[in-house]
């Protein structure tokens, strides 16, 4: 059952009431393409879920990039996060629709319910026997506090929530955090985006991290700058691995 998790903030409680009301007189419809559900609980209809569940698609274990071969989920020869030896990452979906419209409702239309499908989604990657990935604890990628009270909510950490719960594993918002705000990576060629990151994490509770396996979780990957500046932090931080979890690839 998709549920919509708790968020803080008085314009999110405001979206919250607007979309209590509106669901009240009006049919509930597809998040993806504003469709009839067709009496489905989920967020999406059933022709959206079915290209959601077509999408996907193999990834590169190492930065979550998408792969070519048949073989699932083996490395990239050449892979963006090529330097973080220590790190693999996974994805659900490739950015194409419907999934580039869903993150776009999730992030900034507020579409919360989202989180939950798609955490539990992940968290099954975590689970004994699923994957290759260690995990002794899960981590949402941090936003700037002051981006965080804009925008109502920290999207990761929706979404790290229900994959730690999936999983059985602990989430644990406040060891990593924004050491300063940066500009929006949107428009930002790959070199912009790692020069707008250097430095930005700050590991805020080493001693949760040392020789701990790390699961970070985020919505998007883009060019990997996000997720490689938090990996250098917690590697910096004594952690033994770091492992990312995703909804989508671009």
């Amino acid at each position: 059952m998709w549920r919509r998790p708790a968020c803080g903030g008085w314009k999110a409680g405001l979206r919250k009431l607007a979309d209590l009301a509106i669901g009240a007189v009006c049919p509930p419809l597809c998040a993806a393409c504003l469709g009839d559900m067709d009496a489905c609980r989920a967020p999406v209809c059933r022709d959206c879920d079915a290209r959601l569940a077509h999408d996907r698609a193999t990834f590169c274990l190492r930065c979550g990039g998408l792969h070519e071969g048949r073989e699932r989920h083996i490395l990239q020869a050449a892979c963006s996060l090529e330097s973080h030896r220590n790190h693999r990452a996974r994805c659900l979906y490739w950015m194409r629709e419907p999934a580039s419209t869903l993150i776009h409702q999730f992030k900034y239309r507020h579409v919360t319910r989202l989180a939950e499908g798609w955490g539990e989604a992940l968290g099954e990657w975590l689970r004994p026997g699923a994957s290759a990935f260690r995990a002794d604890l899960v981590l949402p990628v941090p936003l700037h506090p002051a981006r965080e009270r804009s925008r109502g909510f920290n999207q990761a950490a929706l979404l790290a929530r229900a994959a730690g719960r999936a999983a059985g594993f602990p989430c644990v918002e406040d060891a990593l955090r924004r050491a300063r705000g940066t500009a929006s990576q949107t428009g930002l060629d790959p070199a912009g985006r790692g020069a707008n990151l250097a430095g930005a994490f700050l590991v805020w509770r080493p001693e949760l991290i040392e020789s701990r396996a790390v699961v970070l979780v985020d919505d998007v990957v883009t060019t990997g700058a996000t997720l490689g500046g938090a990996v250098d932090a917690l590697l910096d931080a004594g952690a033994a691995s770091v492992a990312s979890l995703a909804v989508a690839r671009a």
